[in-house]
């Protein structure tokens, strides 16, 4: 499984499948594994966290 997150060049991921322990995942900043063996059910709240610590967070824009 793999999600990304692009903007500019810089990419941030996850991959469950770069040989890491089961049922864990790790996050990417680009091709550098920043975080690791984080549990599959933390997954996407931790890659929010890290989109957001680099700033690339954006909210959708409030309906009118």
């Amino acid at each position: 499984m793999r999600r990304t997150a692009k903007r500019n060049v810089e990419r941030i991921s996850i991959d469950s499948e770069a040989g890491g322990a089961p049922s864990k995942i790790n996050l990417y900043v680009g091709k550098t594994a920043v975080k690791f063996n984080i549990p599959e059910e933390e997954a996407v709240e931790r890659l929010v966290d890290l989109i957001k610590e680099h700033g690339r967070w954006f909210d959708a824009p409030v309906a009118a």
